[in-house]
């Protein structure tokens, strides 16, 4: 079996940038109710998906910042937070243990997946009055507006290295409203919130 870091294409599914400012993270986790383990130390952070072109250099570029701001975003009290990229090629395959090898020649006790499911787009409609004058009569006319909210759709998990389980998973959509740096770095602000609340991290 083998594991492949795999970057992530978010301007190909047009969710890379948009305009006004940054919006909501919700978040549902859960945590293994029978680990009484530590808290972690060192935690590589790992963004997949199932699709990735090998040759774009922009594909490249979108893991680095992603990775880069959600680690530096849950980086708190000594915590070391360390992206995939820089110990892992992108473009390579690994074996179980040959990457679990890596992971403990670098000090690694905690992997915190995240991968990307997709864009999730939501509608709702909202009915509103408006003042109409026909005929030189004054009416009110009842009128419906439709709101799109686009949230990028991530299923995440916390592995320990040593055990090869994971300890703790949530479902998280963010309010794709920002650019690439904001988003990751809002991700980020929630998972060190909900990991620090479970226990998990200082």
């Amino acid at each position: 079996m083998f594991k492949t870091v795999l970057a992530i294409i978010f301007f190909s599914l047009g969710v890379v940038y948009f305009s006004g400012c940054s919006g909501a993270v919700y978040i549902e986790s859960w945590k293994d109710p029978d680990y009484k383990g530590s808290k972690f130390n060192v935690i590589m952070v790992e963004v997949i998906t199932k699709e990735h072109n090998a040759n774009s250099y922009q594909d490249s570029m979108l893991i680095r910042t992603f990775e880069n701001n959600v680690a530096k975003s849950l980086k708190d009290n000594g915590l070391t937070l360390i992206p995939s990229h820089l110990i892992f090629n992108i473009d390579s395959s690994y074996t179980d243990s040959s990457y679990t090898e890596i992971l403990e020649k670098n000090l690694i006790d905690g992997v915190l997946t995240l991968e990307y499911k997709g864009t999730d787009v939501q509608k709702t409609f909202n009915a509103g009055n408006t003042l109409g004058f026909p005929w030189g009569r004054r009416i009110f006319r009842r009128r419906r507006h439709i709101e799109v909210h686009r949230y990028l759709d991530f299923t995440c998990s916390l592995e320990k290295v040593e055990s090869g389980k994971d300890i703790w998973k949530a479902d998280a959509k963010v309010n794709a409203q920002g650019n690439l740096k904001e988003l990751a770095s809002e991700l980020g602000e929630k998972l060190k919130d909900e990991l620090i609340d479970e226990g998990l991290i200082y």
